[in-house]
């Protein structure tokens, strides 16, 4: 193994490589890696290796020839572990140069070799020739600095020295150690101290530290002192203080001394002290205490040092052993386990370890067995501390009986789990009811009385409160032989008996018997007061039975809507099936078909609103219906329900009417779709059940408005069938109907109106109802909508941009509601109006003021009235007036059947009605620029698609086939795909715009439809991203519909696909696009 080279040694090899052998890459192996290096030129520096690499090549490049080398060591001195500082003369002379230079070197010690961490060459004052080199003293200078930067960032504390004369001069303070006395630089820790260490020291510490040094110094070269310091700020720390007698570089005899801040260390020396004397304080007061075992053990030296002891409890005698103490506590538990526990946990090594730790503290509570065999509960608590004179650890113990303590713990933490009214501790082996504990004082008569013999007392008690039955039960089950036996393998055992109260009324009490300790034969009898439980057993029985009832009606009312709606869906699907075998046996017989076709698509239509209806009975039981936020325009929302009402009711012969509150908003917020399925689900039942002449009447009025809702009222007034007075307050249980044979008459699952219930509710509204059978019904619905911004807008404004106040208008409806209403509106229009109720009248009061010289400007006559009908009407006033006044007829109903007759009879415009404000002012200003134009239904779009082409995405062959003959039918070339996956594979292979869009299933085989419509958007095709991709699905729900929209997919259509519907989307869509 090579031998580590002394630094000294190190040198000598470190110049013979570089002025010797001349070998630069060996001379750089010497070197730390941050190296500093100054010459005796002015340009002759390197910082690091890399530098000093630069430096040696070009100094071995000018001058190759070896020198011939000396070194004269002439100061050496280790400055701290790993640092080593060491000057010297240095010759070098080869055949051309001779040089006398003065080195300077530090080196440190990385791992196993000493490097150079630094080294500066001067020459002698007598060489120096003007400004070429530099003075020796500064490189003095510059070694000193390089060596406090390097003990700055090598030492773990502070470093200071002084020379070794009186008032110990100052020699130098590196930076860590002026941080320990909160200076900021040596200059201002110089001042302070006047120049002298001495000064920073405490006054009453400086003699005896100069002593100690002195004597130490004078058997060796290092010293160990410990002493205060002064702060900056006056206060002191306590330093540790290691020197070192040095030769400073002056050849001054000095000090380099390491100090390390020990004030927390001191202190807790102190503390440790103060313990130790606190302890001693303690186990002098616990040694006069009543049946308190103490004593102390020398853990240092293995010894008890001192115990005190009854004679039945010792363990052990001063002067034992430590290990043969500890085995006797350890024996004497009565669990072996436990014993053991103590051994482990006592064990000798182990304690000086844990106080080497900072564990100290030990807590013992266990059964133990006095030298007289009598069991006893033990608390023994362990303190070690150190004594500060001596060194040694010390374990102070101090062991009290605390039995009856433990026996109350142990019975209060078992009441604690109970509910009870008293509890009493009975010692077996004394037959003692050692105490009872009484919660309510109620029964004071019955509690036993402490340190009493408690069988004669509990005989006492059944005497006096219980009938023979309960007192021979109760005390069989309180004998000591029968507890033993039930508590030998149980933790605990009940019983209950009946006995009277100090009132004599009759309780039921439940007595609980379990033991507090098995081994000192402790028991506890808790008592519990019972009866409101057992009478509360017995309501919840009867409530169960009642429950038990009321779920078999519950399952056998589902069971029978389950048989009612088999039959229900069962009926329009033979329809379907028998119509369609018909039709395909009628092939040929065109009148036989379309009849089977009609059928076909009316029992269609059925099944889907069987469908729709559990499906949203479904939604809303899982909480998953939604409502929508969307502007709903009033006009159309009206509109909309009566195109479905008044078609139905034509169809039935049932008279229907509409009346609109004229303060109605143009615009509200809310979910359009759901208030309108309520509402036309409440109508539809209203004309399912009226007859043929019976009417139904639909208003909608505003109740109240805030700057942010408004509150609107729906009533459905009707003349039908009505409904029984106890059926009512079930109406809107789902399943629910009055009578199982209302189905079959009158259609319907019974689950229209709970949805309807529902859906109201969770707008914040409600719905009544008011019939009488025979008579008619009338619902009443309430909801709150939110106010558009331009609803808020138009109210601060109430700006008109028309003009009617020079207008007489006259209404003529057979309905007085009517025409109030439209009454109403037209005053708020600022229009003159008044009102008649029939045709007659009408011509009667046309005629009296045209006989006076004035007229109408403006007549309203309603088509459906008794007796004579508005085209009548309007015939016989147009021959009054001439063409001189307007003549508008309204209807609800379909006018291209009349619109002919009704040119012909003077009239000048139809509208429809309900009649709002809008289009009453917009048939008004039509009537005044004389603009007579024919009222137009709503046009029928003869969509044409020729040229257009899509691709069509579904699995089920048959909904393919269906879909193609309607797309092929309006000019579309169609593509087909049976899932997701080829569709993918048919888009990616396709040129920008082949395709015009793409009609998507969602569930398919392979990869649904989503996925397909996803990574289509992902695809590199140039219009992956904007080719329309519409869902064409069974997925109906509102969360359905943001999937499809989440997938990038730009509309969703619900299966059964409404032709006219698809029309319009892919018409919006490619029409649109290309616009």
């Amino acid at each position: 193994m090579k031998r580590q080279m002394t630094p000294g040694e190190t040198l000598r090899e470190f110049c013979r490589t570089w002025f010797v052998q001349r070998d630069a890459e060996r001379t750089l192996a010497f070197l730390t890696e941050d190296v500093g290096f100054v010459g005796t030129g002015t340009d002759e520096m390197a910082s690091g290796r890399q530098q000093m690499a630069g430096y040696l090549a070009q100094d071995i490049r000018e001058i190759p020839e070896p020198f011939e080398c000396e070194l004269s060591p002439i100061y050496e001195q280790p400055v701290a572990d790993g640092i080593y500082n060491m000057s010297a003369d240095l010759t070098l002379k080869n055949s051309k140069y001779t040089w006398y230079l003065r080195a300077f070197f530090t080196l440190v010690l990385s791992g196993e070799e000493w490097l150079v961490k630094s080294f500066h060459v001067a020459e002698p004052a007598s060489s120096q020739k003007d400004a070429e080199h530099y003075p020796g003293t500064l490189v003095m200078e510059h070694t000193s600095r390089l060596r406090q930067e390097l003990l700055n960032n090598s030492l773990p504390g502070g470093m200071m020295g002084g020379y070794i004369e009186d008032g110990f001069p100052f020699y130098f303070i590196n930076r860590r150690m002026l941080e320990y006395l909160g200076y900021e630089n040596e200059t201002e820790f110089v001042s302070d101290i006047e120049g002298m260490i001495t000064n920073c020291m405490h006054p009453d510490d400086r003699n005896r530290v100069d002593q100690l040094v002195a004597c130490q110094l004078q058997r060796s070269e290092e010293y160990v002192v410990e002493y205060r310091m002064r702060k900056k700020d006056g206060s002191y720390i306590w330093v540790h203080d290691l020197g070192r007698r040095v030769t400073s570089e002056d050849n001054r005899p000095a000090i380099m001394s390491v100090c390390m801040d020990i004030t927390e260390e001191k202190q807790m020396r102190d503390r440790i002290k103060e313990m130790y004397e606190e302890e001693l304080s303690y186990f002098a007061e616990q040694s006069s205490a009543d049946g308190s075992i103490q004593g102390s053990l020398n853990i240092t030296t293995g010894c008890l040092e001192s115990y005190l002891s009854t004679a039945d409890t010792s363990i052990a005698k001063v002067g034992d052993a430590y290990e043969d103490t500890i085995e006797n506590l350890a024996a004497s538990a009565v669990d072996p386990v436990y014993g053991d526990g103590i051994r482990h946990c006592l064990n000798r090594e182990r304690v000086l370890a844990d106080y080497a730790v900072g564990k100290v503290d030990y807590r013992f509570e266990f059964l133990r067995r006095n030298n007289s065999g009598i069991i006893f509960w033990e608390s023994t608590i362990m303190h070690s501390c150190q004594n500060p004179e001596t060194g040694h650890v010390i374990l102070f113990f101090y062991t009290q009986d605390v039995t009856e303590k433990k026996m109350q713990e142990q019975l209060f933490k078992r009441i604690a789990e109970l509910d009870y009214e008293s509890i009493t501790e009975v010692d077996i082996l004394r037959d003692m009811a050692y105490r009872t504990i009484l919660v309510d004082e109620s029964n004071m008569d019955t509690m036993l009385p402490d340190h009493s013999r408690f069988q004669s007392e509990i005989r006492a008690i059944s005497g006096r409160y219980m009938d023979e039955a309960a007192r021979e039960e109760y005390l069989r089950k309180l004998d000591y032989d029968y507890m033993k036996s039930q508590l030998a393998h149980n933790d605990a055992y009940t019983f209950i008996v009946e006995m009277r109260d100090m009132t004599g009324a009759t309780r039921v009490k439940r007595f609980r018997v379990f033991y507090i300790s098995r081994e000192l034969e402790r028991v506890c009898v808790a008592r519990t007061d019972v009866t409101d439980v057992v009478l509360k057993e017995q309501r919840q029985k009867e409530e169960l039975a009642a429950a038990l009832v009321a779920a078999e009606q519950a399952n056998a009312a589902k069971s029978d809507f389950l048989s009612r709606m088999s039959h229900e869906i069962r009926t329009p699907m033979n329809a379907i099936i028998g119509m369609s075998t018909i039709a395909a046996q009628s092939i040929g017989d065109d009148e036989q078909v379309e009849d089977c076709i009609s059928k076909i698509g009316i029992s269609s239509r059925f099944l889907l609103s069987l469908i729709n209806d559990i499906l949203d009975m479904s939604r809303i039981e899982s909480g998953k219906m939604l409502l929508k936020s969307e502007k709903i325009p009033t006009e159309e929302f009206i509109n909309g329900i009566n195109s479905i009402c008044y078609s139905q009711a034509d169809v039935k012969g049932v008279e229907y009417e509409c009346i609109v509150d004229p303060v109605l908003d143009d615009y509200y917020i809310g979910d359009a779709m759901k208030l309108q399925q309520v509402l036309i689900n409440i109508l539809s039942n209203a004309i399912k059940f009226t007859q043929e002449g019976g009417k139904v009447t639909f208003s909608a009025s505003q109740r109240r408005k805030t700057k942010n809702d408004a509150s609107l009222r729906f009533i459905v007034n009707d003349t039908g069938v009505g409904m029984n007075e106890e059926f009512l307050p079930h109406l809107f249980e789902p399943f629910s109907q009055e009578s199982t044979g209302t189905t079959s008459l009158y259609g319907g699952t019974g689950l229209g109106l709970a949805i309807s219930k529902n859906i109201v509710d969770m707008m914040d509204g409600k719905i009544t109802v008011r019939s009488i059978k025979g008579i008619g019904t009338e619902f009443t619905v309430d909801v709150k909508l939110g106010i558009t911004e331009e609803e808020k807008l138009r109210h601060n404004q109430k700006k008109q941009d028309y003009n009617f106040s020079h207008l007489k208008t006259l209404v003529v409806d057979d309905d007085v509601a009517v025409c109030e209403s439209a009454v109403v509106t037209l005053h708020e229009m600022g229009i003159k109006a008044e009102w008649v109720d029939s045709g007659r009248k009408a011509i009667d009061r046309v005629k009296k003021l045209w006989d006076e010289g004035r007229y109408f400007d403006m007549i309203l006559i309603d088509w459906k009235m008794p007796g004579m009908d508005g085209i009548e009407t309007a015939r016989r006033i147009r021959g009054i007036v001439g063409a001189e006044v307007t003549i508008i007829i309204m209807t609800a109903y379909d006018w291209i059947s009349i619109e002919h007759e009704a040119k012909l009879a003077g009239v000048n415009l139809l509208m429809s009605k309900p009649m709002f404000k809008s289009s009453l002012v917009s048939a008004f200003s039509r009537a005044l620029g004389e603009k007579e134009q024919q009222a137009q239904q709503p046009e029928v779009n003869d969509y044409d698609f020729t040229g257009k082409h899509v691709l069509l995405v579904e699995d089920n062959q048959i909904n393919t086939e269906v879909a193609m003959m309607l797309l092929e039918s309006k000019g579309f070339k169609v593509d087909t795909a049976e899932n997701g996956l080829r569709a993918l594979e048919l888009f990616s292979k396709s040129d920008k715009g082949y395709y015009d869009a793409i009609l998507m299933d969602i569930r398919m085989p392979l990869m649904d439809g989503l996925t397909a419509a996803t990574n289509i958007r992902h695809l590199s095709n140039a219009d992956s991203g904007t080719v329309p991709i519409i869902a064409m699905t069974a997925n109906a729900f509102d969360d359905d519909i943001e999937k499809s929209k989440a997938a990038g997919m730009n509309a969703h259509l619900a299966k059964p696909i409404e032709p006219e519907r698809m029309y319009q989307t892919l018409y919006d869509f490619i029409y649109g696009k290309e616009a």
